[in-house]
């Protein structure tokens, strides 16, 4: 069976849930989940499921066309997923893993509840 997007959104808040020691690396990783669930249900609902040659940007640019909100959320979680990622200086903490969790919540929620 193939992943569906939202999977890795609620793999996320496992993560995070099992997190009971306060690892920085955890809330890292739920950060990286959390965008990763958002962003593939947000490519599905704008048509580009399944092309290669799109890049993050132009997923978000796409989702601002059709819900400008939605499209500037998905911006703020890709900036904390690239910190998360890519900067190892920054503190990452408890509260920015919960912060990213629930946009990211928002933003399947909506698209789910427009494609009904």
């Amino acid at each position: 069976m193939a992943v569906q997007g939202k999977e890795f959104y609620e793999l996320s808040g496992k993560i995070h849930q099992q997190n009971l020691n306060a690892e920085e690396i955890c809330h890292r990783c739920c950060i990286n989940r959390a965008y990763y669930g958002a962003f593939h249900v947000a490519k599905k609902y704008v048509g580009l499921e399944g092309k290669k040659d799109t890049t993050h940007a132009y997923v978000i640019n796409q989702l601002r066309r059709r819900m400008r909100y939605l499209g500037d959320l998905l911006g703020s979680l890709y900036d904390f997923r690239w910190g998360a990622d890519y900067d190892l200086s920054l503190d990452i903490t408890k509260s920015d893993a919960e912060k990213v969790i629930k946009k990211a919540d928002i933003i399947i929620n909506a698209i789910e509840s427009k494609n009904k």
